[in-house]
């Protein structure tokens, strides 16, 4: 992976989990506390002004309302039915993101 200094990828960890009929599945954990504290970290020490997140999680609510108390201005790159309605009520602006765009993201090295 190319590095960015202004770009940063927030990896949390995968818990292994079971659906209703008993077959494993996996859910990530962590991500939104790690985005939560990078936001309000950064917001209130002054180093960031925009903040652009590709998320839909609701948990990230009030992280975004403290960023945006400290005068940065949130935008939302949502997947069309993946994000929360209170988060896009919450940010200052929002871009819905066509299915075809996931489909040519990878990580790479």
């Amino acid at each position: 992976m190319q590095c960015n200094p202004r770009f940063e990828v927030r990896l949390g960890r995968l818990a292994k989990t079971f659906d209703a009929q008993g077959r494993p599945t996996f859910v990530q954990k962590g991500v939104d506390v790690r985005l939560a504290v990078d936001l309000v970290r950064m917001s209130s020490t002054r180093q960031i002004e925009y903040a652009y997140l590709l998320t839909g999680d609701s948990d990230l609510v009030p992280a975004v309302q403290a960023a945006k108390d400290e005068g940065v201005v949130v935008a939302l790159y949502y997947k069309v039915g993946t994000a929360h309605d209170q988060l896009l009520q919450t940010v200052d602006e929002s871009y819905m993101l066509s299915a075809g765009f996931f489909d040519d993201c990878t990580l790479g090295s």
